[in-house]
């Protein structure tokens, strides 16, 4: 029996807790900067981060927070406002390999952090997780508690939507989003029972290389509320700009989609199905939203354009709530 003022059991728990601590410590080893259309798409999730922080230690401490088993981390920066995109995945996400390139030319420092790359326009920047308790070459980093996601239905009244709009175009590389589901290569037909008040029927064009845009034909605006889909895409174009033809989406995040509102020249449509839209709207595998380097079009279906979008499965969208733009 230990007295309560005997120091001497309080050894093993420091030594415990000490353990604990470098257990969970981690090195994030730089291997490569990579291009981006040999990437396995199928062997990583994809998140957006608007931290202040824009480096590769953000983008491994965003994925091991939701996947600790994490093996590579992909880091590389968007386009619009310079924000960041990153990877979380396995070693299958680069293949065998052909897809590196020379770093010192082909992927740029990031905005923070000690020297670490950030990829670029068309090359993302692969990283290695170490899980250690010993010193790092260079980056070291503590990993934190696994965060668990979990969802809620409320009956509230929407907020407003925000709407920004760019004068550059957002559809350079940035499709994050925190849940990734399998691919639904086939796009099976969804007729609704309910619909927004004045919502039009759109059908899905196909999914573009971001590169294929005529990005001159584009205006575009980033959207925010929950569950934000393409009817809100849609509906934010019409209202803006009634004589939009096109909608090109980007998911970044569960609440957060960039939308393109453009005409038919936007699209070349000998490059129809180049992309890999792997991100759907609410996780509903009807509403393909974007990829890695893709963006999913959609478009208003009339009498006029029935025989030129014969070729693309109708969509009728059943949104989860009655939503009225403010």
């Amino acid at each position: 029996h230990w007295d309560r003022r005997d120091p001497v059991p309080m050894l093993p728990l420091l030594l415990c807790a000490v353990g604990v601590r470098l257990a969970w410590a981690a090195c994030l080893n730089h291997l490569f900067c990579y291009n981006d259309l040999y990437l396995d798409h199928s062997r990583f999730v994809t998140i957006h981060s608007d931290l202040a922080e824009r480096s590769a230690v953000t983008c491994g401490t965003l994925c091991l927070q939701r996947w600790p088993e994490t093996h590579l981390v992909l880091a590389k920066l968007v386009d619009v406002n310079q924000l960041l995109a990153c990877g979380c995945g396995s070693q299958l996400a680069v293949g065998n390999l052909s897809g590196k390139v020379n770093d010192y030319y082909d992927c740029y420092v990031c905005p923070d952090g000690d020297n670490q790359k950030c990829g670029s326009e068309k090359t993302t920047s692969v990283y290695e997780v170490e899980h250690t308790n010993h010193s790092c070459r260079r980056v070291h980093l503590t990993v934190p508690e696994k965060i668990i996601f979990t969802s809620t239905t409320t009956t509230s009244t929407d907020p407003p939507t925000t709407h920004v709009t760019h004068s550059i175009s957002p559809w350079q590389n940035s499709s994050m989003n925190y849940t990734k589901i399998e691919t639904m290569r086939k796009t099976t037909t969804h007729l609704a029972s309910r619909k927004l008040s004045g919502s039009p029927t759109l059908g899905y064009l196909g999914c573009y290389e971001e590169m294929m845009i005529n990005e001159s034909a584009v205006v575009t605006t980033l959207l925010q509320r929950p569950g934000v889909n393409i009817t809100h895409c849609a509906r934010s174009c019409l209202l803006t700009h009634p004589s939009t033809q096109v909608f090109l989406l980007k998911l970044l995040n569960m609440d957060r989609i960039y939308c393109g509102c453009g005409m038919e020249v936007a699209l070349a449509w000998s490059a129809e199905g180049t992309g890999h839209c792997d991100l759907y709207c609410r996780d509903d595998p009807r509403q393909p939203c974007g990829g890695w380097v893709s963006v999913s079009a959609y478009a208003r279906i009339t009498s006029a354009s029935e025989s030129r979008l014969s070729r693309s499965s109708l969509l009728l969208f059943l949104p989860f709530l009655v939503i009225f733009w403010v």
